[in-house]
């Protein structure tokens, strides 16, 4: 008797899950897509140049990226940003 065909374990297709953005992170997503600087961001935001370089740094590892350039293209593919 023949059973359905068994996939390797490769053959499975991968889906890419939408990383969990919060509110700031993408408020911060932003205004790196309109070019401000982690500087400009923390005075416009009235934060910590520290804390904008810290949410950057966990949307980087969110979305799997190593430069803001990477981080416009995969929030702009994941819906994050227009």
């Amino acid at each position: 008797m023949i059973g359905p065909p068994v996939s390797a374990p490769g053959d499975t297709p991968k889906t890419a899950a939408t990383p969990a953005l919060t509110p700031r992170e993408i408020e911060m997503l932003t205004m790196v897509n309109k070019g401000f600087t982690n500087r400009e961001i923390a005075e416009i935001m009235v934060l910590s140049r520290y804390t904008v370089e810290c949410h950057v740094r966990n949307i980087y590892k969110k979305l799997a990226v190593r430069s803001r350039t990477e981080a416009v293209f995969e929030a702009r593919a994941h819906g994050y940003l227009p």
